[in-house]
């Protein structure tokens, strides 16, 4: 991440929470691609006929709708995050040497913040913004940029 913190895989496996960090990496990092694929999905699905985009996965995968499709890919993006915030909670509760466990936190608030980034970024950009959406948050009626 970009705070200059680096954690020792070996130390952090000689504590038994390497398997976590790894696991709450991988979820951050598929948690911004799948807030992505909301977001970009009209304009990388519908317009540019794309379909490297969980949606259409989905509804190709399961045979499923548009409609369903959308529903299953906001579970499993909501379950995704569900994991998240678990993980990170037996890494916080995890008995540490202090050095290490100031390490380990600042990495998950690291972690935390790319989360927030991620949904901010979205919000805050006119890249996605329609007239007409099928998602609230990409009507241009609503958007409203702080920048």
């Amino acid at each position: 991440l970009s705070n200059d913190n680096y954690l020792p895989r070996s130390l952090l496996a000689s504590h038994n929470i390497l398997k976590q960090i790894e696991r709450a990496e991988f979820l951050c990092a598929a948690l911004g691609g799948l807030i992505n694929d909301f977001f970009s999905f009209e304009k990388e699905v519908l317009d540019a006929e794309s379909d490297f985009n969980v949606i259409p996965l989905y509804a190709q995968n399961y045979d499923l709708s548009l409609e369903c499709a959308i529903i299953e890919s906001a579970e499993y993006t909501n379950q995704s995050y569900e994991e998240y915030k678990q993980v990170t909670q037996e890494i916080y509760d995890c008995p540490l040497p202090q050095d290490l466990k100031n390490k380990v936190d600042t990495h998950i608030q690291c972690l935390d913040d790319s989360n927030r980034a991620v949904w901010v970024w979205q919000i805050e950009t006119e890249r996605y913004l329609r007239d007409e959406s099928i998602f609230h948050e990409i009507r241009r009626e609503n958007y409203k940029s702080t920048g």
